[in-house]
């Protein structure tokens, strides 16, 4: 049965030499990139047990989506490790940001099977719209060098293939929920998965920025890169918002003709 998901065990080169001219062509980008990717590892493997716990909800297609997503995720884990790994040898304090991040993971650990699934899908809308600006506009990675590019916009592709396997594994789960009920606490869910995940994302920035140059770090700036150049945030801003509509689902993005191109 085919699914649309791909699965590419691509492995990448990304070596200290190259982190460094990112660096210097770019140090808020390089900054925010790492920030990111200080996430993946165990947020990954966060969202693939999420999804494998109620995994018995799942047939058909979706039951074959959930295994591609589960492979597709733990190769995201394995190549993001190693590029955290060229971020520490070029000085960038990977192990520090790594930590806060999984504190945040095993805190949500603690949560309900569905609210760790909810969290899931709420996450997944978010990294499937980044995904799509990053593939829509080269500009985004225009400061790193060719192997970093290459890595995110595997990353990219994959994620924008498997948006939508939490959010159906989610809405088969509380089925039988009232749908007002359901719409409330998917919402709700979103809201805070996402407010805590920014929180972990600015301090990672002001630790990265820090190290390099102190003092070099301020919210300004950081809303500045976010919002006016290359303003990313300002980009999502409709697209996260969907996520709150009633009727929403992921396949509801326009992002088919970006897939196929980046593809």
């Amino acid at each position: 049965m085919s699914t649309g998901i791909q699965i590419r065990n691509l492995r990448f080169s990304l070596r200290r030499e190259g982190i460094e001219a990112s660096r210097r062509n770019d140090g808020t980008a390089l900054a925010f990139y790492a920030s990111l990717s200080a996430m993946f590892p165990e947020g990954e493997r966060f969202f693939v047990q999420a999804v494998r716990r109620l995994a018995a909800h799942a047939d058909g297609r979706l039951a074959e989506e959930v295994r591609a997503f589960g492979q597709q995720e733990g190769h995201h884990s394995r190549e993001h490790t190693t590029f955290n790994s060229s971020l520490e040898s070029a000085g960038v304090p990977m192990d520090r940001l790594v930590a806060r991040t999984d504190a945040q993971v095993a805190r949500g650990r603690r949560a309900t099977a569905v609210r760790q699934l909810g969290s899931t899908a709420g996450l997944e809308h978010f990294t499937a719209i980044f995904a799509e600006q990053l593939l829509r506009k080269p500009k985004h990675l225009a400061f790193a060098d060719a192997e970093t590019r290459a890595l995110w916009r595997w990353h990219a592709i994959e994620e924008i293939e498997h948006k939508s396997v939490a959010f159906d594994l989610f809405m088969r789960a509380t089925a039988h929920w009232n749908p007002v009920h359901r719409w409330i606490y998917r919402c709700w869910v979103m809201s805070d998965s996402v407010t805590r995940m920014l929180i972990v994302v600015a301090a990672n920035m002001r630790d990265v920025m820090e190290t390099r140059e102190p003092g070099s770090f301020s919210y300004r700036e950081l809303a500045r890169f976010f919002f006016i150049r290359p303003g990313l945030g300002r980009m999502i801003t409709l697209d996260t918002l969907a996520f709150f509509m009633p009727w929403f689902h992921p396949s509801q993005l326009g992002d088919a003709k970006i897939l196929a191109a980046a593809r």
